[in-house]
């Protein structure tokens, strides 16, 4: 039964951590069209 939880309590923080790492990829995208944006304004 223990083990059995602690797999389930990895699966889960595995989970998050890879949800965490995909909402971290896309701010950095959308920071960068923004950048981009804004060059293209100030040209």
């Amino acid at each position: 039964m223990l083990s059995v939880q602690i797999h389930r309590r990895k699966q889960i923080s595995v989970r998050t951590s890879v949800i965490f790492q995909r909402s971290i990829f896309r701010f950095c995208q959308h920071q960068r069209r923004l950048k981009r944006r804004n060059v293209e304004l100030h040209f």
